[in-house]
């Protein structure tokens, strides 16, 4: 953690001239501006996703119940991490070091459960998508709501023990982090090459029939849901790689005034992810945006 200590204790401002100082000091008070507006739209957009989700009766029990995991960690994102990162820059600039320090830690433990808890849900949906194909009828006998409940409390758990291994250990922390991104990567490319390997497959029997006889899957709505799950995937993979990058370039060569700059440019990409996922939730399901068109209207038909 001696990152941090440098971070907020400002001993590496020292180490550059006046000029540089003065523009790293309004440099952050344009991040600090930039996670105050990423904190409204992830609470309002995923608020928004949440309330259509429960209004929506037609998406599947176990795949509503994803999504809705889904929305949930972006929503405390954006009503935890994203508070904790804005109180830890402010502080930053305001010299309150050990203010610093303790917000820099609630940042660091809080998003580690949250995007954990995002790429375990994400590598579920990419494995239920590929037992839809495998098991044909048999899936809704084997892919149930409580079976799905099990997992989200388990990924919850496990991702919150990491996040707090984070506290006793740095470490530990990257070591067993690094395992657990590897390892649910590792699931989700396996997964979709199967599903994608089945589908070529499928169509190549049944031609272009509308409905596979031996899974009963409708073959362009199962492609629908396949790609709607890989937008969301390729979502988070491209908004937190380069901040996953930046931090082992840092724990390699350690803490510089460039590198600081880096990694606050690609923290805001990581908690911009919070605020694209309702959007690509809109965009891509049809059941979701309907459901936000009605609440919108509603809104604003009472409030007119």
């Amino acid at each position: 953690m001696a990152g941090e200590d440098l971070f907020c204790s400002r001993y590496w401002v020292s180490r550059v001239n006046d000029q540089e100082n003065s523009n790293l000091f309004v440099f952050y008070q344009a991040v600090v501006s930039l996670f105050i507006l990423l904190t409204i739209t992830a609470i309002l957009g995923n608020g928004l996703i949440l309330a259509a989700l429960c209004k929506n009766s037609s998406l599947h029990p176990p795949t509503k119940l994803l999504l809705r995991s889904l929305a949930i960690t972006d929503l405390c994102v954006g009503v935890i991490s994203q508070p904790a990162i804005v109180t830890m820059y402010y502080s930053f600039l305001r010299g309150n070091s050990e203010l610093c320090r303790i917000s820099k830690v609630i940042v660091y433990t809080t998003t580690t459960i949250f995007s954990g808890i995002s790429l375990a849900t994400l590598t579920t949906i990419s494995v239920d998508r590929l037992l839809a194909i495998l098991l044909g009828l048999q899936y809704r006998l084997v892919v149930t709501v409580m079976r799905i409940r099990a997992l989200v409390i388990m990924f919850w758990f496990l991702s919150t023990s990491v996040g707090i291994v984070y506290v006793w250990s740095a470490y530990l922390y990257f070591m067993v982090s690094t395992a657990s991104v590897l390892l649910f990567v590792a699931i989700s490319t396996y997964c979709y090459i199967r599903i994608f390997h089945n589908i070529r497959r499928q169509q190549t029997h049944v031609q272009d029939a509308l409905e596979c006889p031996n899974t009963g899957l409708n073959i362009a709505r199962y492609k629908r849901t396949v790609f709607n799950a890989l937008w969301v995937h390729t979502s988070l993979a491209t908004c937190y790689l380069p901040f996953a990058l930046t931090t082992a370039v840092i724990a390699v060569r350690g803490l510089s005034t460039s590198l600081i700059v880096v990694e606050a440019i690609t923290s805001v990409l990581v908690y911009l992810n919070s605020s694209l996922n309702p959007v690509l939730y809109c965009w891509r399901i049809t059941e979701v945006r309907k459901a936000v068109k009605e609440i919108v209207g509603h809104v604003c038909t009472n409030s007119a």
